[in-house]
């Protein structure tokens, strides 16, 4: 699958597999999208979640090569059409009209005040490198880029997969 571009931000689909080698948790397969930025965390979950699991019990091998192609199969056939839209949506988003109102948006999504004013002082700052695509912090893609990007210094692997989920399920209000 290749890469696409937005606003000058390019992105590619991806697939996401994780599980465990003696058997403590099943192999999980997910897809998504994710921002061309250099390695800061930054996935786009702009689409209910197309994943798959599969539990280490009788004959795993088998469900999780049929259960895997099929996947992959699904993945592809359903393109990127929908992310490309639910992306571009986000970048025309705002939440607010300045950035206080910003960061009781996100402390409203269940974001800790912490997280919520880190991702405004980030997109006010206007790294680019963050992914940030404007120093707008009352846009929806910019607090989402800027929530993954700071998740780079978090030492806990659990806490960067959560708060990378939950951002990613930003990029759906922009949607609705």
């Amino acid at each position: 699958l290749g890469g696409f571009e937005i606003n000058g931000q390019v992105f590619y689909p991806f697939i996401q597999v994780g599980g465990s080698e003696v058997g403590a948790s099943s192999s999980t397969f997910t897809g998504g999208i994710l921002q061309a930025i250099c390695a800061n965390h930054t996935l786009r979950d702009v689409l209910d979640a197309c994943s798959f699991r599969v539990v280490h019990v009788g004959d795993a091998y088998t469900r999780f090569s049929t259960g895997f192609l099929n996947y992959v199969q699904q993945w592809t056939a359903a393109g990127t059409l929908a992310q490309r839209q639910a992306i571009q949506a986000a970048m025309e988003f705002h939440c607010a009209s300045d950035e206080k109102g910003a960061a009781e948006f996100l402390q409203a999504q269940k974001f800790t005040k912490r997280v919520s004013l880190a991702a405004v002082q980030t997109v006010l700052e206007g790294d680019r490198s963050t992914g940030i695509i404007s120093e707008d912090p009352t846009n929806l893609f910019n607090l989402v880029s800027a929530i993954t990007a700071n998740i780079r210094q978090l030492p806990n692997q659990d806490e960067k997969a959560l708060l990378g989920a939950q951002a990613g399920r930003l990029m759906a209000l922009a949607s609705r």
